[in-house]
């Protein structure tokens, strides 16, 4: 909730379209994800295992807020190495947030995984995220 408030009242320097566009995808990419990882390799679940209504609102309600977060406070203008900085920022976040949310709470919910892995994951899902607002840009240009 407090990720989808912050995704609301920040400067935007993303266009509505483009917002809509990534926060489709994001929501896209997290349910593949988490239908193979969580549903096909029973690695972990939201909530209990097995696909709950839940699982969706979860994906809903966190991943559009962050990709919005992401892709707007991207630092674009700046050296590659604010741009690495930036992706290993909101990795560390991530991982701290999946931590938190399978050891503090009963969110997220571990079968075979840990949280060590997703280390590599995190920053292969922001760049391409960044990938896919590139693709998403170049196709509203070619309007």
């Amino acid at each position: 909730m407090v990720g989808t408030f912050l995704a609301w009242k920040i400067p935007k320097q993303l266009s509505r379209l483009e917002m809509y566009s990534c926060s489709l995808f994001s929501i896209y990419l997290a349910l593949l994800t988490d239908s193979l990882l969580g549903g096909r390799y029973k690695l972990y679940a939201y909530f209990k295992p097995g696909v709950e209504l839940m699982d969706y609102a979860a994906a809903l309600g966190i991943y559009p807020a962050v990709a919005i977060l992401f892709l707007n406070l991207f630092p674009f203008k700046k050296q590659m190495k604010w741009k690495l900085l930036y992706i290993l920022g909101w990795t560390v976040f991530s991982l701290i947030y999946e931590w938190a949310s399978a050891g503090l709470s009963s969110f997220f919910t571990y079968s075979c995984w840990k949280t060590i892995y997703s280390v590599p994951i995190y920053p292969l899902l922001f760049i391409v995220q960044l990938f896919n607002y590139h693709i998403v840009k170049k196709l509203i240009s070619h309007k």
